[in-house]
């Protein structure tokens, strides 16, 4: 009797009524933009201690760079949304001098040519919510936060006339917090246009450098690769759903479409705007 019970409270945990699968309605989006970063350490005792070194170098701030990313979300009704994400992130910089270095241990005095370079990447992988605060026939408005890590690893280049190059790599990971609000226009009943803005506090404390721990600044600090910034993105969101399921997407005005939707193709919505109804 009582593993009749048993049975009975797992069923119904895990078998959906019908106002559960018709809320329940998955998606995928892909999306990448432009980002800004701190690297406050990198550019004041790298990139800075280059540019005093050759003061002709000029060497730029490794301050901005490109994302990109998908998510996979479930929209769970009431205008909210779970999932998970994943992005990738990059910003580099490099610098030529070419000039006289004097009082070199092994040339003296002599022409050289220097050559600099950093190569920055990072991988966030964040859980997230979403809210849609506002929904109109064709068009959404949503603000969403997003907790996960992130790992990151760069690489520096030297090479100088008359010296081997020399090539340092810098490992590290550390928690990415991120806000951000956006908005989506539907193209086409299955298709929609995506864009956000957005900040996210993500500084890698913790940086091995070539597999050894704890790298001090020339101030005594431990060095940090700050990943926190703004960015803007853009791109493209479509909705799934499960095998051969019908309903009716919700959401005011004539966004109520019949849905017949096969994983992994994308849904599709007749052009006639119809009610439907589950059909499990």
């Amino acid at each position: 009797m009582r593993g009749s019970r048993v049975l009975l409270v797992i069923a119904a945990l895990v078998v959906p009524n019908q106002s559960s699968a018709q809320a329940a309605r998955p998606w995928i989006r892909l999306d990448g933009g432009f980002a800004r970063y701190a690297m406050s350490d990198l550019n004041k005792f790298g990139v800075g201690y280059f540019n005093q070194s050759f003061p002709s170098l000029d060497m730029p701030e490794a301050n901005n760079g490109y994302t990109y990313g998908g998510s996979l979300g479930l929209d769970v009704g009431r205008g909210v949304a779970l999932g998970v994400s994943f992005a990738r992130r990059s910003a580099k910089t490099k610098a030529t001098w070419n000039g006289t270095i004097v009082n070199d241990q092994n040339y003296g005095t002599y022409q050289a040519q220097v050559d600099v370079d950093y190569d920055l990447g990072a991988q966030t992988i964040s859980g997230f919510a979403e809210y849609t605060f506002v929904r109109s026939a064709r068009s959404d408005a949503y603000f969403g936060l997003s907790l996960g890590r992130i790992i990151s690893s760069a690489k520096q280049g030297y090479t100088q006339t008359g010296y081997l190059p020399l090539s340092y790599k810098y490992d590290g990971s550390g928690l990415c917090f991120e806000g951000y609000v956006g908005a989506e226009h539907w193209v086409a009943p299955q298709l929609a246009l995506v864009g956000r803005a957005g900040y996210r506090a993500a500084k890698v404390s913790e940086v091995e450098v070539d597999g050894t721990k704890m790298f001090w600044l020339a101030n005594g600090e431990e060095m940090a690769i700050d990943w926190s910034g703004f960015d803007v993105q853009a791109g493209l969101k479509a909705e799934l759903q499960a095998l051969g399921v019908q309903h009716v997407v919700g959401g005011g005005g004539d966004r109520r479409w019949r849905r017949v939707c096969l994983l992994p193709t994308i849904c599709r919505r007749p052009s006639n705007a119809t009610q439907g109804h589950v059909k499990g």
